[in-house]
């Protein structure tokens, strides 16, 4: 146990190192100071409270329960039966015992799931009928199990080829498999979930382009997604990596008088792209998963663990072991990536001023509209923030970009101009 134990401490640290210089250069979050009065009516304020409070209920009794049964699969009485099972038949088994636990896990949430989606229905936020939506979160599962699949049966492998040195070979696997889904999964996986088709050329096209020239980086193509099949929300971003890079805009973003939130939304993308922060994330997700595998392996050495996970019987234990993992760390996980979406916003502040906007203006415009679209939450519980807040609040963003125009000499534009 010394040894993975050792490995463990040592990537951790590596994870505290590459975090904070990925953080270093990243703004704090700051507080929004502006009433929401100022950006919102009465009418909006209290349309974005109602539906946060629909939605509530079921976001929380579907995340819960899915996750008890993942843990309660791994770690009680389900998990020592399973040890007990397949061992003659170890592929069937790891299938059955993946489509137990993470299937299981779907269907406790999927009535709660049909609840939040007939809320959303009710506001207007979805758009096709209820088989496109069934369907996208049929290739999810499917998609799961296959990645699931394949880790868990290398694991197999290893543990039965190399016994307790298993982990020597697993934790390098480990984190050269999440950099490779990192370059990988934009390419294959968006066309699971979404049409692109290239978006001709125009104007709106060569504005792209030229904003992402500007930024000093080489984007491959504009493509359209046909978002509107599920949503009525829109959205765009840029997607792939070196010669696949792409900006991908959402088909509901693509009329004329919407079109310069395209922009401010591509310039916080292109943020993304060039303070490197895929690259950060990927080496972060990298370390992260490693340390994850070295744990598992101090776990697996404990004599009371290792009796209850022989054979297929170590699949549903790792996979509750991974849950109990994404569970404590998310709040870590969400308070980096809220720092990351802070900068983006102050790099396309800088980026639309250096292309001769009124960056604050249509910054700020752009944010009234994406929360009026998706009916964002602005007045977020310190809870959720913690457990989900991925972005800082809209309000928050709002009072950042008039920060950044009383720095600059300007100011941003009251919303009865917009």
């Amino acid at each position: 146990m010394a040894e993975p134990a050792i490995a463990l401490a040592l990537l951790l640290l590596a994870v505290v190192l590459v975090g904070r210089r990925a953080l270093r250069a990243a703004p704090a979050v700051g507080p929004a100071e502006t009433p929401l009065a100022a950006d919102f009516t009465a009418a909006e304020r209290a349309r974005a409270r109602a539906l946060f409070t629909a939605l509530l209920p079921s976001r929380l009794a579907g995340s819960v329960l899915s996750l008890v049964w993942v843990l309660v699969a791994g770690f009680g009485p389900p998990g020592r039966v399973f040890s007990r099972t397949g061992a003659g038949h170890p592929a069937v088994a790891l299938l059955v015992v993946l489509v137990v636990v993470l299937g299981g896990a779907w269907l406790l949430s999927l009535p709660f799931a049909i609840a939040g989606r007939r809320v959303r229905a009710r506001y207007g936020l979805t758009a096709g009928g209820w088989g496109g939506w069934l369907l996208d979160r049929v290739k999810s599962l499917l998609l799961t199990l296959v990645l699931a699949a394949a880790a868990l049966a290398v694991l197999l492998w290893l543990r039965a080829v190399l016994g307790p040195a298993w982990w020597w070979v697993a934790v390098p696997a480990a984190a050269l498999a999440i950099i490779a889904l990192t370059f990988v999964v934009p390419v294959l996986v968006e066309p699971l979930f979404l049409r692109l088709r290239p978006l001709p050329a125009s104007a709106e096209r060569t504005a792209l382009l030229d904003l992402a020239r500007a930024a000093g980086l080489a984007v491959r193509d504009v493509l359209v997604a046909d978002a509107s099949r599920r949503t009525t929300a829109y959205n765009a971003y840029v997607s792939g990596f070196g010669p696949t890079r792409r900006v991908v805009v959402f088909d509901t973003l693509l009329s004329g008088e919407r079109f310069p939130a395209v922009r401010a939304v591509v310039a916080h993308e292109l943020g993304h792209v060039a303070r490197a922060d895929v690259a950060f994330g990927a080496a972060l997700g990298a370390l992260g998963g490693a340390a994850a595998v070295a744990g598992l392996a101090v776990l697996l050495a404990w004599e009371p663990v290792a009796a209850g996970t022989v054979g297929v019987g170590v699949v549903p234990f790792t996979l509750a072991y991974l849950a109990g993992v994404g569970l404590v760390t998310n709040p870590a996980q969400s308070a980096y990536s809220r720092r990351v979406e802070a900068r983006a916003d102050r790099y396309a502040l800088d980026l639309l001023a250096a292309a001769g906007e009124d960056a604050a203006t249509a910054y700020a415009a752009m944010l009234r509209a994406l929360a009026r679209a998706g009916v964002a939450v602005l007045e977020p519980p310190r809870a959720y923030v913690l457990w989900a807040g991925t972005h800082p609040s809209i309000p928050q963003r709002l009072a950042a970009t008039r920060r950044w125009a009383g720095g600059h000499g300007t100011r941003v534009a009251d919303r009865a101009l917009e």
